[in-house]
């Protein structure tokens, strides 16, 4: 009897721990895609800040030092 519970509980438990498994697993995917997604929008973010950087320097160079 009591190694028929035990069996139980085991099974319950190995139940239960795939379970689980299956959810981090899927949250595993989740993070990697976000991080994928983050790590493009980084670079579209640095992308963008040297394309302002050169166009105001260019805007620099061709309005203000005329003027001085």
């Amino acid at each position: 009897m009591k190694l028929n519970n035990a069996l139980k509980i085991i099974r319950r438990s190995e139940k239960e721990l795939n379970s689980r498994k299956f959810a981090l697993e899927k949250l595993n995917k989740e993070l990697k895609e976000t991080n994928q997604a983050l790590s493009i929008l980084a670079r579209n973010i640095d992308r963008d800040q040297e394309l302002l950087e050169k166009n105001i320097y260019e805007r620099t160079n061709t309005n203000i030092i005329p003027i001085t």
